[in-house]
């Protein structure tokens, strides 16, 4: 029997002697390759990073947060910022059980965070057919409609085509980097539990299907990749270091200066909320501590006169990145109040 994997980061001895490769079970086994050399121990290994792990964790602080609340929402099927979280990593655990039908001949990574902000993809796949990054949506009951770049789930519009589009070309960009050859990537949307797909035209960059007729797809591309490139591309992306460099600390955030007594804001009140409707938002003033806050991806909305984060309508709250926020702005003498 092949040895487990080890958690815990590898020693470059052990990187240049194996490599992590997704066996057809989902599992992970050894498998004798050249791995690129790396000077640097800092890394975390993704191949041991479970399905759903970035979601599932957000929605288990969210529970911890307000456990009565969400009980409660759960009892009464409300839709809260829990249950969006909670149904994304169910929606990823059913992708990924479906890829394990994939082979021997393919390569399967899940929830790779791809930004200090905590942004991640949800699946990456590394086959003879190419690169292909998978985003799932999880839409119990829903009728969804696709017609090129429209994507519609029960009659109302979301950008996840153009979304789609952006992360493959980030993905392509930091995997051609990272393995000195151009690595080309495909967005997959991978639909879920919805009462009825219907895709009128397929994007011309995206391919949309439901999640038991995704591997039937992979599998009818044809081959790009040798063998030997699917075991390049691999070493490279499955290091967490690819993705975020630990030379670019998540402490770009957290690495403040000590402030002087005449620049600490002791008192001075500010308040972080989200909604459905008006997304993240701070309201108050940060200064002069302002760097921190765009640093957690704010941005000053002058018209209205507040802190937003672009794009956070009609999504779930980062409770995680708005607690770290919170915490640093209490520490340099902010009175933070929260409302989610």
């Amino acid at each position: 029997m092949p040895a487990e994997p080890k958690s815990e980061p590898f020693s470059n001895s052990e990187r240049r002697r194996t490599i992590l490769a997704s066996t057809p079970c989902g599992r992970a086994a050894w498998h004798p390759c050249c791995v690129a050399e790396d000077s640097s121990d800092d890394w975390a290994d993704l191949a041991t990073t479970r399905p759903g792990h970035e979601v599932q964790a957000k929605a288990t602080a969210l529970r911890r947060t307000a456990p009565v609340r969400t009980f409660l929402a759960r009892l009464l099927g409300a839709h809260t910022d829990e249950r969006a979280w909670r149904l994304g990593g169910d929606g990823e655990e059913a992708v990924a059980k479906q890829l394990e039908r994939l082979g021997p001949a393919w390569r399967v990574l899940h929830s790779i965070v791809l930004s200090e902000k905590g942004t991640d993809l949800d699946h990456l796949v590394i086959g003879p057919g190419g690169v292909f990054c998978i985003n799932t949506k999880n839409r119990p009951r829903a009728a969804v409609w696709v017609a090129g770049p429209t994507f519609m789930v029960n009659g109302q519009h979301h950008p996840y085509v153009r979304a789609s589009e952006n992360e493959a070309k980030k993905v392509s960009r930091v995997l051609t980097a990272g393995c000195g050859f151009e690595v080309p990537v495909r967005g997959v949307i991978a639909v879920v539990n919805a009462t009825s797909l219907i895709v009128k035209q397929q994007p011309v960059q995206v391919r949309i299907a439901s999640r038991r007729h995704v591997v039937d797809w992979l599998k009818s591309q044809p081959q790009c990749f040798s063998g030997d490139k699917v075991d390049s591309v691999y070493g490279v992306a499955r290091r967490s270091s690819t993705w975020v460099p630990k030379e670019r600390p998540s402490a770009a955030v957290t690495a403040v200066p000590e402030q002087p007594a005449s620049v600490m804001t002791v008192g001075l009140a500010v308040t972080i909320s989200h909604s459905s409707v008006s997304g993240t938002l701070l309201i108050g003033d940060p200064r002069p501590h302002t760097a921190i806050v765009k640093a957690a991806g704010f941005r000053w909305n002058p018209k209205r006169s507040f802190w937003h984060v672009p794009n956070s309508p009609d999504r779930p709250a980062d409770i995680v990145a708005i607690d770290h926020l919170a915490e640093q702005l209490r520490g340099l003498g902010f009175k933070v109040e929260i409302e989610i």
